[in-house]
């Protein structure tokens, strides 16, 4: 079976720890943004309300005549005073920093200020207030925030304040950022070999356990991992070594029964010549034809959980065109089509018994069958299809069953000994194939061979 590297367990385990740790680091960089912001407006806030206060207290005790002078005077490059009849701080373009207000009356306090002076803080859009009013200048054409402080004179008028917050050039921190990629390098190799520690066990176990299901002896490995993995293992290693001869003796077992069975039948048959009684004979020479090919059923079943001798690469088209030939002469029509040719390793007769047992199986209850064989990604595709009453959803898997028949009748006219399925699935399983059993339009039933091919031939 062919593994996506990107689903395996230490992929995926890899990109989910990379995508945690660049989001935490996101976060962490935009909470540290948003401090440095906050504490630099406040920073920000607090001086420029000073500032404000102070020359709203000269401003009060001077003569009108020196108003512009002293709003020059205490103006900079990036704090701009003027008077107004109104605060910006209420503009549309200005959004309230109320966090701000609660240290207003500390600052006058500090600065000896009336704390009746009604003065306020706020954030200031300039790109909207331009739009607003054509007359608004811009600090710089990069900042899309000010902040405004307004506070109000003796004589009603408001002294506006407008504040540049464009602070020092954005400067990489190279040792924090150093800091940080040896933090996630040397916490992503920790966590790669981890992970690998624990799934390239795993990964051994997945194909010991794929290469048991498809006949294929195990052989036990050195146990790595931690002991949870290392306990599965062995365990595994345990049960398939079981699993193995049970079904070795299970075979011999149907083997010697089969052999043991067939000197009794011979004798019988000798002796049924003695009998002059014609019908008599002949009910208990059915009777002997019924256990003999219970016999031969259970021979084949045995052979087909064991090996017949060495694979070898055949013409996977030549041999169903040679077995549809001889089955077309002894028990119906067979009608084979070969869309492309192709090459198997298998062991003839193991495989061409276990396509005879299903073409047989057609053309008794279906009256006639057609085989089909085409290539599928990789796979040599047999379909043999029939026109028989066809088989029910619920009991295509049950079909391949030992001594399971869904003709209930149970008579040797109408039906075999139920092996026949059995032993074609046990063979092709051997070989990493697989069947299955569709619905076959309008009426009967396709049965579907998967089998790896070696090379498509010319």
């Amino acid at each position: 079976m062919k593994i996506n590297k990107f689903r395996t367990l230490r992929s995926q385990f890899s990109v989910l720890l990379l995508s945690a740790l660049a989001i935490v680091q996101c976060v962490s960089i935009w909470l540290f943004m948003e401090e440095r912001r906050e504490t630099n407006l406040y920073s920000l806030s607090k001086d420029s309300a000073s500032r404000v206060l102070a020359v709203a207290d000269k401003l009060d005790i001077s003569p009108p005549e020196i108003d512009s002078l002293i709003l020059q005077l205490s103006s900079s490059i990036d704090f701009k005073l003027h008077l107004g009849t109104s605060p910006m701080t209420g503009s549309p373009a200005s959004e309230a920093l109320s966090s701000f207000h609660d240290n207003i009356e500390a600052i006058q306090n500090h600065l000896g200020i009336d704390p009746a002076r009604k003065i306020s803080v706020a954030l200031f859009d300039p790109f909207l207030a331009s739009r607003l009013d054509t007359n608004t200048q811009l600090f710089s054409k990069h900042d899309s925030e000010e902040l405004v402080v307004s506070a109000q004179l003796q004589n009603g008028q408001w002294l506006n304040a407008r504040v540049d917050t464009g602070g020092p050039p954005f400067r990489w921190a190279w040792p924090a950022i150093i800091s940080l990629s040896l933090t996630t390098v040397t916490v992503f190799a920790i966590i790669y070999y981890l992970v690998g520690w624990i799934s390239t066990p795993l990964q051994t176990l997945a194909e010991k356990t794929e290469g048991f299901s498809q006949g294929l002896t195990v052989v036990p490995t050195p146990m790595t991992g931690p002991i949870e993995v290392q306990r599965l293992s062995a365990t595994f290693d345990e049960m398939a070594e079981n699993v193995s001869k049970l079904i070795a003796e299970r075979s011999t077992m149907l083997a010697a029964l089969g052999h043991d069975l067939r000197s009794p039948i011979t004798a019988m048959r000798l002796r049924l010549e003695m009998i002059e009684d014609a019908e008599t004979r002949e009910r208990i020479e059915n009777c002997l034809n019924e256990m003999q090919a219970l016999v031969e059923s259970a021979l084949s079943l045995a052979k087909g959980t064991q090996s017949n001798g060495p694979s070898e690469k055949i013409a996977l088209h030549d041999l169903l065109e040679k077995l549809c030939s001889e089955i077309n002469e002894n028990s119906g029509p067979v009608f084979v089509h070969i869309k492309d040719a192709c090459s198997v390793t298998t062991e003839p007769e193991s495989l061409k018994r276990a396509i005879r047992n299903i073409i047989e199986n057609a053309v008794l209850y279906g009256n006639e069958a057609t085989v089909q064989l085409e290539v599928i990604d990789q796979n040599a595709q047999i379909s043999i299809a029939d026109k028989g009453p066809g088989i029910p959803e619920n009991a295509r898997k049950e079909v391949f069953q030992a001594f399971v028949r869904l003709e209930t009748s149970r008579s040797r006219q109408t039906g075999g000994s139920g092996l026949g399925l059995a032993i074609a699935k046990m063979t092709i399983d051997r070989f990493q194939g697989s069947i299955h059993i569709q619905s076959n339009s309008p009426h009967g039933s396709k049965f579907v061979v998967l089998l790896p091919i070696i090379n498509e031939l010319p």
